[in-house]
C-alpha cells in the first residue's frame, strides 16, 4: 500500500516521504537520492523502485531532505549533518512501524551521506553512481573554488540552476567518506556507467580501495552515461538489482 507519510525528527523539522508497505514484511528498502532532488531525468529510477520492490521484496520509503525547500527552489540550506540527521530520524520511524532488516539503496551524494549514518546491522546496500570523492564533488563538479565570491557575500552559489550553501562547501572541505566505508560491511552492489562524465571512475575506484563490504559487486556497464538512463542499462540494472535483493531479503 502506497502513501504519503510525514517522518517528525526530535528537532521538530518534518521530513516528507512515500511509503510504500509490502504485508507482513520486515524488512525495508530506504532510497536516499543525491543532492538536490528526489526527483530528475536520472533518479526517476528511484520512484520506479520504491513502487517496484514492494511488489516481490520489501516495502520501501523515498524522502525528500528537510533542508530543501522544493517549492521555492530554496535549496542552500542543505547539508551532509542535516541529511544524515533526517536518516537517523527515518530509522527511528521504520523501527517504530515494526521493521527489523534494514536495506539501503543510495545514488550520487546519497552513498556518502548513508555511509556517514547507516542503519544498525544493514542487510544490504545498492549504490548508483557513488559520489565517494568528495574533494572531486567539490572542485570538479560543483567547481566551488570559481565561486569564492559570491559564497563570501551571499552565503551561497548557483550550479546547474541549484543553490550550493556556504556550509555544503565546508563540509566537503573537512569531510571524508573514506572512514565510513572502512567501517560499513554490509553485502553491496554498485551500479556505473564507463562513460559517466558527472560520476568518473576515481569514484570506484575509491570503493574498491576503501569499502569493507563482507560482498561487494561492481557493475560497470560498457558504453553507458551518467544516469544509465538508456533503456538496456535499465533492464540489465534492474536485474542485478531484483537478484541482489532476493539473495538477502528474507521472504
Amino acid at each position: 500500500m502506497k502513501k504519503q507519510t510525514v517522518i517528525k525528527r526530535e528537532d521538530g523539522i518534518n521530513i516528507n516521504a512515500t511509503y510504500n508497505s509490502r504485508a507482513g514484511s520486515k524488512s525495508i528498502i530506504i532510497l536516499v537520492h543525491g543532492f538536490p532532488k528526489a526527483e530528475n531525468k536520472d533518479n526517476a529510477l528511484f520512484s520506479f523502485l520504491a513502487d517496484e520492490i514492494p511488489t516481490y521484496a520489501a516495502s520501501t520509503l523515498l524522502f525528500d531532505y528537510s533542508s530543501c525547500d522544493y517549492a521555492s527552489g530554496e535549496t542552500e540550506g542543505f547539508t551532509l549533518q542535516s541529511a544524515g540527521e533526517d536518516l537517523e530520524a527515518i530509522y527511528i520511524w521504520a523501527q517504530r512501524m515494526g521493521y527489523e532488516n534494514f536495506g539501503i539503496i543510495a545514488e550520487g551524494l546519497g552513498a556518502p551521506i548513508m555511509l556517514s549514518a547507516p542503519p544498525e546491522n544493514p542487510i544490504l546496500s545498492i549504490l548508483f553512481w557513488p559520489a565517494l570523492d568528495l574533494e572531486h564533488i567539490k572542485k570538479s563538479m560543483f567547481r566551488a573554488n570559481e565561486h569564492t565570491q559570491d559564497v563570501q557575500t551571499q552565503g551561497w552559489f548557483e550550479y546547474d540552476n541549484v543553490k550550493i550553501g556556504q556550509e555544503l562547501v565546508e563540509e566537503l572541505n573537512q569531510d571524508s567518506a573514506i572512514n565510513d566505508m572502512e567501517r560499513f560491511n554490509a553485502p553491496t552492489l554498485i551500479l556505473h556507467g564507463e562513460k559517466d562524465t558527472v560520476f568518473p571512475a576515481l569514484h570506484i575506484d575509491v570503493a574498491r580501495e576503501h569499502l569493507m563490504a563482507r560482498r561487494l559487486e561492481i557493475t560497470t556497464l560498457d558504453g553507458a552515461g551518467a544516469g544509465l538512463s538508456r533503456g538496456s542499462d535499465r533492464k540489465c540494472c534492474l536485474m542485478h538489482i531484483n537478484q541482489f535483493l532476493l539473495r538477502y531479503i528474507e521472504q
